[in-house]
């Protein structure tokens, strides 16, 4: 059967069967396939060649069943998804044992240990538990062309498949650690370029620390660090690691940048050789607010991608507080601004013609300032009242309190 590629030029609709009515949560797409995250299930679709599906493909209708949008088969909802290139894992709960486990499950292409299984078996067509990382707290999983990273709560990163650019982090003498002696062994018979310190089957930990996020690409990586700091390694082909020369870093660099003073690095985009960086000013008191949504009391994990530009709740600046003044002489002419108007008009033997023309050269925050000016003498007369009738209350008193006025003297005298 000749299944026909459609090139559609126009948005199409996809799994409109499959996903029709159902909420979203994620989407993420490698070289030739796409995740998505559809209410704890988990569909695929694209190429079958290298086990990406999550399914054993059939060999007469490879193509025609990489077209369809379906699920992996695994128990129990699914928490998250991550992609590489040609691998891919999925975060979930299982019960063993009557106990309930988070485990990490991971497909499609390994042939450089990508998947962190501790072997090399070249592909994986249905979802394998990567047991490293069985009940650990494992934050984010990021891969490029053959290489992971994983990032930990605790800031750490792991990091396993080809490093002959310097994709791990592991520095160029990397050599990774043989856990017995027929392992040893085998790996000594295989190519020079393929010996060790070219590669990872095993999760490594990198030097690296305090990592908030993590993005991975092709043949590099970023990372961005919780006191706001910006590293990349990897292939520097094309600039792209922001070095501003091309030479591949073997281990993580901070990326020094002008640009970055005062700012928040919030993400990181990476395509074959560019990356893009999305920042915003810095803001403490929306920091501490973001802080409280995804860390506070109320356990609720706020939004990890918050709006930029958007000034806190502290003391207005003047142009704000012009803004606003401005915005309320609009909205109304009070009484005290017309007769204003019309008392400056009079003085001056202006008729209503005049008024109008006054009133209409009076900016927003004049009519504002107006207004104050016309109710000051109101203010004005009621203080002087208020200090009119103590006054009278003083002198009143001395006649009802004659005699002891005449008392005082003869006392001191005494004394």
């Amino acid at each position: 059967m000749k299944v026909e590629l459609s090139k559609s030029r126009t948005p199409e609709r996809i799994g409109a069967s499959e996903i029709k009515k159902k909420k979203i949560n994620k989407i993420l797409s490698g070289n030739n396939h796409t995740l998505a995250l559809v209410e704890g299930k988990v569909f695929v679709w694209g190429d079958a060649e290298n086990g990406i599906l999550g399914r054993l493909p059939s060999s007469r209708r490879k193509v025609e069943q990489g077209l369809k949008v379906e699920t992996i088969t695994v128990k129990g909802p699914v928490e998250d998804i991550y992609t590489g290139a040609n691998h891919a894992f999925i975060k979930k709960s299982e019960t063993k044992k009557k106990e309930t486990h988070n485990v990490i499950l991971g497909w499609g292409l390994n042939n450089f240990g990508q998947l962190g299984t501790g072997s090399l078996e070249k592909t994986h067509y249905n979802p394998t538990e990567i047991e490293v990382f069985t009940d650990k707290n494992i934050k984010s999983i990021t891969g490029g062309k053959r290489h992971t990273l994983v990032l930990t709560a605790e800031g750490e990163v792991l990091a396993f498949g080809i490093n002959d650019l310097g994709q791990l982090g592991l520095g160029r003498n990397f050599r990774e650690v043989m856990e017995n002696t027929e392992e040893k062994t085998e790996e000594l018979e295989k190519p020079e370029s393929l010996i060790g310190f070219t590669w990872a089957r095993n999760p490594q930990k990198m030097e690296l620390a305090n990592v908030e996020k993590i993005f991975s690409r092709e043949n590099l990586n970023y990372a961005i660090t919780k006191d706001n700091q910006v590293y990349s390694w990897g292939a520097g082909e094309s600039f792209v690691l922001g070095t501003g020369h091309t030479e591949n870093l073997w281990v993580s660099t901070r990326l020094e940048n002008p640009l970055f003073d005062g700012q928040r690095i919030r993400q990181i985009g990476l395509g074959f050789e560019h990356a893009v960086i999305l920042t915003g000013e810095a803001d403490p008191q929306l920091e501490e607010e973001l802080l409280n949504q995804e860390f506070g009391k109320s356990g609720k994990k706020g939004t990890q991608n918050p709006t930029i530009g958007k000034k806190g709740k502290g003391k207005k600046d003047e142009g704000e507080a012009e803004k606003d003044l401005e915005e309320e002489a609009t909205k109304k002419e009070t009484p005290a601004v017309k007769k204003s108007l019309k008392k400056k008009a009079s003085e001056d033997g202006d008729d209503e013609v005049a008024v109008k023309k006054i009133k209409k050269s009076l900016s927003p925050t004049q009519a504002i300032q107006q207004e104050v000016a016309a109710e000051e003498p109101k203010k004005m007369e009621v203080e002087e009242k208020k200090k009119v009738e103590p006054i009278a209350m003083v002198e009143e008193q001395p006649a009802a309190s004659e005699e002891p006025a005449q008392v005082q003297p003869e006392t001191k005298e005494a004394f």
